[in-house]
């Protein structure tokens, strides 16, 4: 019930909703969901909102078993929210980072 304009309302519905496809199972349409978020969020030029829907897109790729791709959206969040200056969220987002990364 958001304007189509409404970024974060548009980014964020569609995260949610890609999360609760993939852990269906429906993953093709979870990924395919949750990057459209990806791409409104980084049109943004809000790095907060745009590191945060990152991390969605990490949870996504994970549960469709593609980590590479996880690992990669992680990176790219703990950068933003580091850029971002926003500290507490990049320490906890390379905390997720160092969990999912290979030893």
């Amino acid at each position: 019930l958001s304007a189509p304009d409404d970024s974060l309302t548009e980014m964020k519905w569609r995260s949610v909703m890609a999360k609760i496809l993939a852990r269906r199972g429906d993953v093709d349409q979870a990924v395919a969901l949750v990057h459209e978020a990806a791409a409104i969020g980084s049109a943004t030029g809000y790095l907060d909102w745009y590191a945060g829907v990152l991390v969605d897109v990490a949870e996504v790729e994970a549960v469709a078993a593609r980590a590479p791709e996880a690992i990669d959206a992680l990176r790219r969040s703990a950068g933003l929210y580091a850029r971002k200056g926003n500290v507490i969220s990049a320490a906890a987002v390379e905390g997720r980072l160092r969990e999912a990364s290979p030893a």
